[in-house]
């Protein structure tokens, strides 16, 4: 299956909830970004200018897609991310803790299972796949 095909199948799942809607967020932000998953989990809520749909990620500006600008709206106005505390995570556990990079590791293998995807799949040939094109 080629990366593409697999990140489809991969999105094709239901995303339901907060965390769903966190855990799609996650995933197009990886895709989009080319950022890795350490990257990812560590970004504050103070990193997004919802305005100007610009991330900044360890002192790099990104410009994000109106379709993923649209998702991280969808996204804040679930877990009222407009927050005074620009330090606070910006994706969180249940516990309402940063998610770490195992805990999202664990729920993308079971969105994995559920779209079928073999055993061996990772999230670094998305990464791949972005790095070539940019």
């Amino acid at each position: 299956m080629a990366d593409g095909e697999a990140f489809d199948a991969l999105m094709n799942t239901p995303f339901r909830g907060i965390r769903g809607r966190r855990d799609r967020v996650m995933l197009l932000l990886l895709r989009e970004t080319a950022l890795s998953v350490s990257e990812l989990v560590s970004l504050r809520r103070g990193d997004l200018n919802p305005v100007t749909h610009r991330l900044t990620v360890g002192g790099k500006t990104v410009v994000l897609s109106a379709s993923l600008s649209r998702a991280l709206s969808e996204y804040a106005a679930v877990t009222a991310l407009v927050s005074e505390d620009g330090a606070m995570p910006l994706f969180v556990n249940e516990a309402g803790q940063a998610i770490s990079r195992q805990g999202f590791w664990k729920n993308v293998k079971a969105r994995a299972r559920l779209a079928g995807l073999p055993e061996e799949y990772t999230l670094q040939s998305f990464r791949r796949e972005k790095n070539k094109k940019g």
